[in-house]
């Protein structure tokens, strides 16, 4: 796709002849708008004032010359990031070294080629352009991992850690308000003097143990107990303990949470992910937004992994609903990144569309969970609903979801009060075939509105109402643009019409097979028995008065109940509210529910009147974000007949339910308790191939609770190293790695080199984040047997090892025990180098790390991060992996300021660059 034209785009020319600026000029001006100075000192006062895009700068000029000025402006905070081009006419490559090294982008050689100089000052704006992207995409990041820490920070557990003879060793500020003793009165004391009946404990410690010594490391086993504890007052307490094992330096041990289920405190968990970074590249298009996508899906996979298995495990709902939210944005940040990458799908023709079937309102509800964060955070109403007249459907639910996904975070980016809502229904206007249906979408909102000049660009690509609106509102300009092609995909149309001042309505059509609801697998498993369950006549004879300031609540909700034969009777107020139930009471004719939204205010003797009315039989409703507020109707009961907003129709079926008694709470109460995904498959052994440790945890823990045995290999290089040694079943193989990536390493593997040491025949499942699909081609041609695509789930890794693991004989499956990497690799560098790399690392590498270790106990991060990466970068140099892993674990401490976790990874590191010292003072 040819660059767009740009007349905002500014070049500033700066040369002391007037032929070189008049060729210049004549090869750009087309496409720029040219600024000229005939010296250096003109040109610093134009950038300072006009701030151009980009600087074609002369280096001979008379007297301040072409270095200076680039020296100048590059120490300047608000010009240092304009990009600058020298041209002359010199050729020596000192020159042009010492240039590059002042900064400068590119050199232009005399005499002007204007092809040349076009194609250079596009692709650099280009570059310019997706760095800005990148850059959107990490400050989100960043945003999230920060709500994240707060989560965490904010925290009340109470944590002990132990040994193995039950001596306490930490005794945190929770534990101490838990048990009313301070950390010095119990550290080193058994933790027997806390807790009553402690050899019921102690007998899972030496269970743990036990089993330890068998598998010769720690066992992935999580262990909780119910017992009672002392306080320091002499109080009994009852206790919930949380026992988990972990091997320190040979030992092992354990650490206790523990939450007083007598006052039923909530115990929050903790979540730590370190993130990494995606580094731009200068080429084209299309391979550079991929290689954008692969470097931050790779982070991406670990972050939406973690916080998957921590959700399938035991959480309070204080717990579950956090971890929600950071999944939630992570799902946002997936779907930017997705944008990004879609947009060059469809440049290059690459989007398809999938055929599945699928349930309408079960994906609208999924898509709700996670938008109403947004909205509720914004103030704003979000509301849905579906036509009960539309059938399962048979298409692409996930770009639907990204479809409806983009409009509705278009909306709420313009809208700062009132709603947005999602209304879906048939479009019989449109003929189909008969086993097809169109629908109709509408979004609408109450934002800002859009120019009625601007309704018919605004699906274009980079393109936004205008340029103030990009500052002000941020994205990239690519969601509506992506949403149109979508459309398109779908055999179906997308407009908009707008007011501004007043708001915006987006429609969409699309077509779609009708399914069958025998074969329709819902999003969500309670979908399909909600259908079987509640009839038409479900809510005949029952009456239901609404109170929501908002039309549009109302209607949806009016139109919801009497689907199902439901009386109801709405009202837009608190007093016009209490009138309604008073008279209701004093005709002898009462209401069987009431349904109140949480913006009506009431004073506290209208909340007691309406509590006195309808005792139990108030549904209050309420953001995402807010609990039952305590001058509300019903708070006084005691009894919480909430539900969170948008408001789902069986949600609120069941509720209206329960409250009629119908149905018993018992009934209605489902366990929170979740385990990790596994699958009915024999184990594995797994040869696990990946270069970051975040990936590397995921696939393990994964994996590992599944049953399988698992090696990991930090490269091509230790993969095959291990192929050489012993058996295994499977490898899962990322492609882009340091020393040998995967590529290359199942090249060697399928050849059968080595005289046959290894399997040629094994399966190799590619694991990336590359998400273009000539990469699966690619990995197919290069010999493996299938490819999973990061970010994955558990449930998306497991089933596809699945078909391997139903081929291989459990009683033949033998167990391989778990290698380290070596502590030298070797690397691609000729040996005079490599040599001088060594002797560095030896002479200076014991400063430095002396260094490191100073800035971390005085926390100065600058310091830190400077000596982190002079290691990191020797210790690759040199193929020292394992020291490279520790400096990229103490990095992500300290990124995230944790310096009491630096200090214990420093340990580790200062193990490992002890036992390179020893392997090169041996050599």
């Amino acid at each position: 796709m040819e660059f767009e034209k740009d007349k905002l785009h500014s070049i500033l020319i700066v040369d002391d002849e007037p032929s070189n600026i008049e060729q210049l000029n004549e090869a750009l001006q087309d496409e720029y708008r040219i600024l000229f100075a005939r010296n250096g000192e003109d040109a610093l006062k134009i950038a300072e004032t006009q701030y151009p895009d980009l600087i074609l700068l002369d280096i001979m000029m008379p007297g301040m010359g072409g270095h200076e000025v680039c020296q100048r402006l590059k120490a300047n905070q608000t010009l240092c990031n304009i990009p600058i081009f020298f041209v002359t006419a010199m050729t020596d490559i000192a020159e042009e070294t010492a240039g590059l090294e002042m900064g400068a982008d590119d050199y232009l050689s005399k005499p002007i080629n204007p092809s040349l100089v076009k194609v250079r000052v596009r692709n650099r704006l280009k570059i310019k352009k997706a760095e800005k992207l990148i850059i959107q995409a990490y400050e989100y990041l960043k945003h999230s991992e920060a709500r994240t820490r707060a989560i965490l920070e904010n925290a009340l557990d109470a944590i002990i850690t132990i040994e193995q003879d039950g001596k306490i060793l930490e005794f945190n500020p929770a534990a101490e308000e838990l048990f009313g003793f301070t950390a010095d009165k119990v550290i080193n004391k058994n933790l027997s003097t806390l807790i009553n009946q402690y050899k019921l404990l102690d007998a899972i410690i030496e269970d743990i143990a036990s089993q330890a010594k068998q598998k010769h490391r720690t066992p992935n086993v999580k262990r909780r107990i119910k017992l009672p504890g002392k306080r320091a007052d002499g109080n009994i307490v009852n206790l919930e303990i949380g026992l988990t094992a972990i091997l320190q330096k040979g030992q092992l041990t354990y650490t206790c949470f523990i939450k007083d289920i007598t006052d039923y405190k909530q115990l929050l968990s903790s979540l730590r992910e370190t993130l990494a970074v995606a580094e731009s590249s200068n080429q084209a298009k299309s391979e550079f937004l991929a290689n954008m996508s692969h470097e931050i899906r790779s982070p991406m996979n670990a972050i939406m992994g973690m916080t998957e298995l921590v959700l399938a495990t035991e959480l309070n709902e204080n717990q579950q609903e956090n971890l929600e939210i950071v999944q939630s944005s992570a799902n946002n940040l997936m779907t930017l990144i997705n944008d990004i990458l879609d947009f060059s799908k469809a440049d290059a023709g690459q989007l398809y569309l999938e055929k599945i079937p699928f349930d309408l309102r079960g994906m609208l509800e999924n898509n709700c969970d996670n938008l109403a964060v947004l909205a509720h955070k914004k103030e704003l109403e979000l509301y849905f609903d579906v036509a009960d007249n539309i059938p399962p459907l048979v298409g692409d639910h996930l770009r639907l979801s990204q479809i409806i996904t983009n409009l509705v975070n278009n909306a709420f980016k313009f809208t700062n009060e009132g709603e947005v809502s999602i209304l879906v229904k048939k479009n019989d206007q449109v003929k189909c075939r008969k086993d097809h249906i169109c629908l109709h979408f509408t979004i609408t909102d109450t934002g800002i509105g859009i120019p009625a000049d601007r309704l018919t660009t605004i699906f274009e690509q980079f393109t936004q109402v205008d340029a103030s609106t990009t500052r002000k509102y941020g994205g990239t300009g690519l969601g509506l643009t992506i949403s149109k092609r979508l459309v398109e995909l779908m055999d179906g149309d997308i407009w908009a019409e707008s007011q501004e001042g007043i708001g915006s309505v987006f429609h969409f059509t699309a077509k779609f097979g009708i399914g069958s609801r025998s074969k329709t697998i819902p999003l969500k498993k309670s979908i399909k028995r909600d259908i079987q369950l509640y009839q038409p006549s479900h809510l005949l004879g029952i009456r239901i008065i609404i109170a929501d300031s908002h039309k549009t609540g109302r209607t949806i909700i009016k139109a919801m109940m009497k689907r199902f034969g439901a009386e109801i009777q709405d009202v837009a107020s608190g007093s016009s509210l209490l009138n309604a139930l008073r008279l209701s009471k004093q005709n002898n004719y009462p209401f069987d529910v009431v349904i109140i939204d949480n913006e009506l205010d009431f004073t506290h003797e209208e909340s007691l009147e309406i509590s006195s009315l309808y005792t139990n039989n108030i549904i209050m409703m309420l953001p995402t974000n807010m609990s039952y507020p305590q001058n509300a109707p019903g708070y006084q009961t005691q009894v919480d007949n909430s539900l969170k907003k948008p408001i789902k129709q069986y949600a609120l079926l069941k509720r209206i339910d329960l409250i009629i008694g119908r149905i018993t709470k018992s009934e209605t109460i489902k366990t929170t308790a979740k385990t990790a995904t596994k699958l009915s498959i024999n184990s594995l052994n797994i040869l696990l191939v990946d270069d970051l440790p975040t990936n590397q945890k995921l696939a393990y823990d994964i994996l590992t609770q599944a049953g399988h045995n698992v090696v990991v290999a930090n490269n091509g290089y230790e993969a095959l190293q291990n192929l050489e040694s012993d058996p295994f079943d499977l490898v899962l193989m990322d492609l882009h790695m340091p020393e040998m990536d995967g590529y290359e390493a199942t090249k060697r593997i399928r050849n059968g080199e080595e005289n046959g040491k290894w399997d040629k025949n094994i399966p190799i499942v590619a694991v990336t984040a590359h998400a273009m699909q000539a990469e699966t081609k690619k990995c197919l041609d290069a010999g493996m047997n299938k490819y999973l695509s990061k970010p994955y789930s558990a449930l998306d890794l497991l089933g596809t090892i699945e078909s391997f693991a139903k081929k291989q004989n459990p009683k033949t499956s033998k167990k391989i025990p778990k290698k380290e990497s070596p502590i030298i690799i070797k690397v691609k560098s000729d040996a005079e180098t490599l040599k001088t790399l060594q002797n560095s690392f030896l002479t200076q590498g014991p400063q430095h790390l002396n260094l490191l270790h100073q800035a971390l106990k005085d926390k100065r991060l600058v310091q830190t991060l400077k000596e982190v990466d002079w290691i990191r970068n020797a210790a690759s140099g040199i193929g020292a992996n394992r020291v490279k892993i520790s400096v990229i674990l103490l990095k992500g401490a300290v990124e995230m300021k944790q310096w009491s976790e630096s200090l214990n990874i420093f340990v580790n590191l200062k193990e490992e660059f002890k036992k390179v010292v020893e392997v090169l003072e041996e050599r």
